[in-house]
């Protein structure tokens, strides 16, 4: 821990660090969690279901939203509802743009990430961390609900709906003026 302290130190007062000091810190704060995950699961405390879950959400109104902000589901998934707060009202010709953060200590090639929304029209939402939605006049409601869905390459996953976790993301979509 004591060799992360310069850089943490540099960081924390807006110094830059060298290219050498990045990689050990990605490698030791690697080895820390490995450690502390192997300690758990020694003593049996690890999760209950060791899944990939979203950490964090940002959005295209400048929000960043950590997991224990959002509103957790009836599933165990979690809810961001911000269709009733007129300062994030859509209106046709609008984007929106939603941005998922997954728990690090997963590798990207266990898991997938699936956006979705039943008012979707046009192209498929395209897969991955990031979703640009263009909105239109067939998306206009009072909730228009985009899916985040991670679903982990295991057999098993923790929802009942095949899926390990999922962002419900509520936006109003306002008729065009």
């Amino acid at each position: 821990m004591k060799r992360l302290a310069d850089p943490r130190n540099r960081l924390a007062h807006a110094n830059p660090i060298s290219l050498r000091q990045a990689e050990q810190v990605v490698c030791y704060t690697g080895d820390i969690i490995e450690s502390i995950k192997s300690y758990y699961r020694d003593k049996k405390m690890e999760e209950e279901y060791n899944v990939p879950l979203i950490i964090k959400v940002i959005d295209s109104f400048g929000n960043i939203y950590h997991r224990e902000q959002l509103t957790l589901g009836h599933d165990g998934g979690v809810l961001k509802d911000l269709s009733g707060d007129p300062k994030y009202y859509l209106r046709p010709g609008d984007k929106l743009t939603l941005e998922v953060e997954v728990d690090p200590s997963f590798s990207d090639d266990e898991y997938q990430i699936n956006w979705s929304s039943a008012q979707h029209v046009g192209e498929p939402m395209p897969n991955g961390r990031k979703v640009v939605i263009e909105i239109t006049e067939r998306q206009v409601a009072r909730q228009y609900l985009v899916m985040c869905n991670i679903t982990s390459n295991k057999k098993w996953h923790r929802m009942c709906t095949g899926v390990d976790d999922r962002l419900g993301y509520f936006i109003r979509v306002l008729p065009p003026l």
